[in-house]
């Protein structure tokens, strides 16, 4: 599950990445329809600056659902994570994937620092994107 977190993770990474891109080569097609140049000597026909702001509007439309589908997924895995009831990987996830402080998780579970501290260091530590 974890594994699955991870790989989820390093897409949404990916996906956000292509995101901008696809948003920055949008505005750039918008400037060709309204300039018609692409640099100082060079024009560029109305319907190629059209198609190819329709182009690139089209796969930022497919990239942001499927942004939203993987961030559904990634809070149902998270939710899923966060109801462990085995006290070592509740306390590996608090500490890796949420962050927290062995203090802070101590306070959340009702157990002692100290006993969180050595479940803590017995746990393994989960690999983040």
């Amino acid at each position: 599950m974890i594994n699955l977190f991870n790989e989820l993770c390093e897409e949404l990474e990916i996906l956000r990445y292509r995101e901008n891109t696809l948003i920055k080569q949008a505005e750039i097609a918008q400037q060709q329809c309204f300039s018609s140049r692409v640099d100082r000597n060079t024009y560029l026909p109305l319907d190629v600056a059209l198609y190819n702001y329709d182009d690139a509007m089209e796969r930022l439309d497919s990239v942001r659902e499927a942004i939203e589908e993987r961030t559904q997924l990634k809070l149902r895995i998270e939710s899923m994570l966060d109801n462990i009831d085995e006290m070592p990987a509740r306390v590996a996830y608090m500490r890796d994937i949420q962050r927290l402080p062995l203090n802070e998780i101590a306070k959340r579970t009702n157990y002692s620092y100290s006993y969180v501290k050595k479940i803590s260091m017995k746990s393994k530590r989960l690999k983040l994107a």
